[in-house]
C-alpha cells in the first residue's frame, strides 16, 4: 500500500521544492531514458539552465507516475541524497532537516520500504548500500547529556575513561557513569545501565563487544546512538580505536556521524501458560544443556507452521549481528547486517541433515523444550541466563527497538570482517 504512494509524494515534493516559475505549465513530458538523464544532472535546480530543468522535471514527471519499484526506489534516493540548490536552501535535506510534513511523510516511507540511507554507497543494482537495517546520518548537534560506560577492573580502561570525563567537562558536559565503575574513573556518583539509557543523548563504552552488548540490551525506544570504543583488537560491534576516540567524538559532538541501526530480538518466557519474562536480545538466544545433560528435544514452530523437533545439544536463534558469534562457530553462516532475517542454527543436531536455516525476521519463532528433568539453560547474548524446565516456551519476533550504532568513518563492516577473521592471510 505504501509504494502506491510513492508517485504522488515524489510529485508533491517535485513541486514544492520547483514552483512554477511565472506561471508557466510544465513541458510536454519526456520518456525518453528518464533514468540515465537523472543520474548524470541530478535534480532539476534553481539557477540551472530552464531547458535542462524543463528536461529534468519531465524526467522525474515520468518516473513517477510510470516507474518500476526499482526505479521508484532510486528516484527516492536521487530525491534525499541528490538534491541541487533548492529555493528553499535545502541541500542533500535528508542530512538536515526536511521542510514540514512532506519531509516525515517521505522518512517514514522510505523506513516501510526498508530504504533509508545517507551513505551514498551504492549496491549492485545501482541502489545505495544499506549498511544495516536502517542506515542514517545524524546531522544534529548531540545534547548535554552523555552516557559513559566502560569494562570494569581494567586499570588501561579506566585511565582513558578519566581521560574522556575530563575531556567532556571542558565542553561542560554532564557525564552519565555506571554505578559500577563511576569510583574508577573519578566520579562520585553513578547509575545503572537502564538509566543512562534512559537520560543520554549519547553513550560511549569503552571496553569490548560485551561492555557494549550489556548497553545496548538496556536500550529502549529513544534510540541513543552508542559510540562503542575497543581497547584490543578491533571488534564486531566496537569499531572505533583508542586512537580515533577523541577526533571522532569531537566529530559526534557537532552532529557529524553516521549510525546504522541493528535489530532486536523480543524474547518471551512462558511457562505454564504464564509470561516469566520478555527480554531484549541483539546477539543471540541460546538453549543449551548442562554440562551432565542428554540430548535435548525441541520442539519449533515458525509461525503456525512446524517445523522439527531438533534433537541436538541446544539451539541458537541469532540475529545478522549475533551470526558472527556462538552461531559462527556452530557452523552457521555470517550474514550481513541489512539483511532481515534470522537464523536458526543447532548446536551438535544428532541428525546431520539438520543444518542452518535463515528466516524472515517478520516471522514468529517458537521453541518449546520437549524434555523434561534435564539441566537446560537459556542464555541471552552470553550475559544472562535462565533455567528452563520440560514444557517452557521461547518465543521470538522482531522488537520494536533497534539499537543505534555510530559507524566509523575509517572502515567498513567487510574491513571488519576481514580483520577480525584473517581473511587472506595464509
Amino acid at each position: 500500500m505504501h509504494l502506491l504512494l510513492v508517485p504522488g509524494l515524489v510529485e508533491n515534493l517535485a513541486q514544492v521544492l520547483h514552483p512554477r516559475q511565472h506561471g508557466r505549465e510544465r513541458c510536454k513530458r519526456r520518456a525518453d531514458r528518464p533514468d540515465e538523464e537523472i543520474g548524470q544532472a541530478g535534480f532539476p535546480a534553481a539557477g540551472r539552465a530552464p531547458q535542462n530543468q524543463r528536461r529534468q522535471a519531465a524526467a522525474f514527471d515520468h518516473l513517477a507516475q510510470h516507474a518500476t519499484r526499482t526505479e521508484q526506489l532510486r528516484l527516492a534516493h536521487i530525491l534525499v541524497n541528490r538534491a541541487g540548490a533548492h529555493p528553499f536552501g535545502q541541500r542533500g535535506f535528508f542530512g538536515r532537516r526536511l521542510c514540514g510534513t512532506m519531509g516525515k511523510q517521505v522518512r517514514v516511507l522510505c523506513r516501510h520500504i526498508g530504504y533509508y540511507t545517507l551513505g551514498g554507497q551504492k549496491s549492485s543494482q545501482g541502489l545505495p548500500h544499506l549498511d544495516g537495517p536502517e542506515a542514517a546520518a545524524d546531522m544534529q548537534t548531540i545534547g548535554k547529556n552523555i552516557g559513559l560506560v566502560i569494562k570494569r577492573n581494567q586499570p588501561e580502561v579506566a585511565a582513558l575513561g578519566r581521560e574522556v570525563v575530563a575531556w567532556l567537562q571542558q565542553r561542560d558536559k554532564t557525564i552519565w557513569a555506571e554505578d559500577n565503575t563511576s569510583h574508577e574513573i573519578g566520579l562520585s556518583r553513578g547509575w545503572r545501565k537502564v538509566e543512562i539509557m534512559e537520560r543520554a543523548d549519547l553513550a560511549i563504552v569503552l571496553g569490548g563487544d560485551g561492555t557494549l552488548l550489556s548497553v545496548a540490551r538496556r536500550t529502549n525506544q529513544r534510540e541513543v546512538p552508542i559510540l562503542g570504543v575497543n581497547l584490543g583488537d578491533l571488534g564486531f560491534l566496537t569499531e572505533t580505536t583508542t586512537d580515533e576516540l577523541l577526533a571522532t567524538l569531537e566529530r559526534v559532538l557537532e552532529g557529524d556521524f553516521e549510525v546504522e541501526r541493528r535489530s532486536l530480538l523480543q524474547t518471551t518466557l512462558t511457562r505454564d501458560n504464564e509470561p516469566v519474562g520478555v527480554f531484549q536480545v541483539l546477539n543471540d538466544v541460546v538453549i543449551n544443556k548442562g554440562a551432565l545433560a542428554r540430548i535435548l528435544d525441541l520442539e519449533t514452530w515458525v509461525d503456525q507452521q512446524y517445523l522439527c523437533t531438533y534433537k541436538a545439544d541446544g539451539l541458537i536463534v541469532a540475529t545478522p549481528t549475533g551470526s558472527t558469534a556462538y552461531s559462527l562457530s556452530a557452523g552457521g553462516p555470517i550474514i550481513d547486517p541489512a539483511v532481515r532475517v534470522v537464523v536458526l542454527t543447532p548446536i551438535c543436531p544428532h541428525t546431520l541433515t539438520n543444518r542452518p536455516i535463515i528466516l524472515s525476521d517478520h516471522t514468529d519463532i517458537h521453541i518449546i523444550l520437549q524434555t523434561a528433568e534435564e539441566d537446560v539453560i537459556m542464555t541471552l547474548d552470553g550475559q544472562e541466563g535462565l533455567p528452563l524446565r520440560g514444557g517452557d516456551r521461547v518465543s521470538m519476533t522482531r522488537s520494536d527497538i533497534t539499537v543505534s550504532l555510530i559507524k566509523s568513518p575509517h572502515r567498513t563492516y567487510f574491513d571488519v570482517l576481514r580483520n577480525k577473521l584473517r581473511w587472506g592471510e595464509r
